[in-house]
């Protein structure tokens, strides 16, 4: 389904590259830094059937906002039950009530109501958050990482600015107009390794039918216009957008 693009997300990323040519561990001023962790892609290389990709071990971050290491097979539960999820969701107002039958004055001011039939989580996808790194022909690879990532939300149609309070108004707090993620990793890779980090965020989806009634004397009448609603939305944690931080091999 082809979404209305309300406010654009966008991507941003910073490299600098640090290839050691000796069997040892690297030593660097961003290594001293207390705010810079290690992130270790190498210890892990999986096939991802959804995506149809290898990648190395995968980060999520946790209540603290700190990046910690997930299972594979969690991630790949995730992502699996992600894609089946969207692919069995109502996609168009197929359903909808009839349309008004009564004929009724123009110029009144309209009643609305929203009408939510299903509200989901989901993981949107990897998204490319680095250049491709090449650590080919290197004993060894480390990479300084200063990326960012930000995700906006969308919906499907155009709404009032009373029913899209009604849409969000349905999430409660979770409802988030945007989230970004950024962050400074030192990130080990395998000798050998070409290819690029990725992250892969986490949003919210509501589902449903935006209702208007036309109205005389303040009170609706007839059949409602009905509009199918399909409103997501990304996720956070602490703060921050959550979502799955991994390293794609090319």
């Amino acid at each position: 389904m082809k979404f209305k693009q309300i406010i654009g997300g966008f991507l941003a990323f910073a490299t600098v590259c640090s290839i050691s040519l000796v069997q040892a561990p690297m030593a660097s001023a961003q290594n001293d830094s207390p705010k810079t962790k290690v992130i270790d892609f190498a210890s892990e290389r999986n096939y991802d059937p959804i995506n149809k990709v290898y990648v190395g071990a995968v980060y999520k971050p946790n209540k603290d906002g700190v990046l910690e290491k997930v299972d594979f097979k969690e991630y790949m539960e995730d992502v699996k039950k992600s894609k089946e999820q969207q692919k069995s969701l109502p996609q168009s107002g197929s359903s909808a009530p009839m349309s008004a039958s009564k004929k009724i004055e123009e110029g009144t001011p309209p009643y609305s109501e929203f009408e939510k039939t299903g509200e989901y989580t989901f993981s949107k996808g990897l998204q490319k958050v680095s250049n491709t790194i090449d650590c080919r022909n290197v004993v060894s690879c480390s990479i300084a990482q200063n990326w960012s990532i930000s995700q906006s939300y969308t919906v499907n149609i155009g709404l009032s600015r009373e029913m899209f309070q009604k849409v969000t108004a349905s999430v409660g707090f979770s409802w988030q107009y945007s989230a970004s993620a950024s962050s400074t990793y030192t990130f080990n890779l395998a000798s050998g390794t070409r290819g690029y980090i990725a992250f892969n965020p986490k949003f919210g989806q509501v589902l449903g039918w935006a209702k208007t009634w036309k109205t005389i004397d303040g009170d609706p009448v007839g059949e409602p216009t009905t509009h199918w609603v399909d409103a997501r939305y990304p996720l956070k944690v602490n703060g921050q957008l959550d979502g799955y931080v991994t390293f794609v091999h090319e």
